[in-house]
């Protein structure tokens, strides 16, 4: 074995660079305005970017939360006609129920049908409507939320068709109104859970950036480009330890063959 053929080459080790002078670190003002600028803009650029997203995030939120409120005040509304109507059906004189109480019951069933059509956002209705779609859908960058609209207009035009023959069929749309209520009730149920969901992701989204900005504000007191040059400095001291091991090696490896 020949001491040739071991490399001890420095410029092999580490990645180190022997044609840059180890001087260059001391323009280290240089390094720390430059850095310092460059990183605080990224930071900056991060912040503006998760507050965009938040802003979609909590538009479509609102937006969400505004048709919830129209609908369920829509349905409460309609809960109320359909409440008169059977107070004139149980309330009706000498058990018989007569012409004016019929017409009654149509205008009242005019209502529901006219609260149905009028109820919109944004020029939408928001109960389904022929030519529509029977969801709203909202996006945003991160997320989207879907919202099934309430098919009222089937109720409506199931019970005008049933008071048409009133009274014969009395007892048949008694019951139709009672199945109409539980369904109505049913779609408020829906709207109250996702307006309650809206509001617990919009408060997600708020407390996650809160966090981040607590988060981020503690890595802006960071001097960055100090961090890099003491991290350059380790890394140089590493490596000169590490050519000091390998020039032992070397030393110790010469001797054996010169014994």
């Amino acid at each position: 074995m020949e001491v040739n053929n071991i490399n001890p080459s420095v410029n092999n080790l580490q990645g180190i660079n022997s044609n840059i002078p180890l001087e260059r670190t001391q323009s280290s003002a240089k390094i720390q305005e430059s850095d310092q600028d460059s990183y605080n803009l990224s930071i900056s650029a991060l912040l503006k970017h998760d507050k965009s997203n938040l802003a979609i995030g909590l538009e479509e939120s609102n937006t969400a939360l505004a048709i919830s409120k129209i609908t369920l005040n829509t349905l409460e509304k309609q809960i109320t006609i359909l409440d008169k109507i059977e107070n004139t059906l149980e309330n009706k004189d000498d058990n018989v129920l007569k012409q004016e109480d019929i017409q009654n019951i149509k205008t009242l069933l005019n209502d529901f049908s006219l609260n149905t059509q009028n109820t919109k956002f944004e020029n939408k209705n928001l109960f389904t409507a022929d030519y529509e779609e029977d969801t709203i859908l909202l996006s945003t960058e991160n997320d989207s939320i879907q919202i099934q609209k309430a098919d009222l207009n089937t109720i409506v035009s199931n019970l005008k068709i049933q008071a048409n023959d009133l009274p014969d069929t009395e007892d048949h749309f008694k019951a139709l109104i009672k199945e109409s209520k539980e369904i109505i009730q049913s779609y408020n149920k829906n709207f109250e859970e996702l307006e309650s969901n809206v509001k617990e992701q919009a408060n997600n989204s708020i407390n996650n950036e809160n966090k981040l900005l607590s988060e981020n504000s503690s890595f802006k007191i960071i001097n960055f480009a100090h961090e890099v040059k003491d991290f350059s400095k380790t890394n140089i001291s590493a490596n000169i330890g590490l050519v000091a091991a390998q020039a032992n090696i070397v030393q110790e490896q010469s001797v054996r063959l010169l014994k």
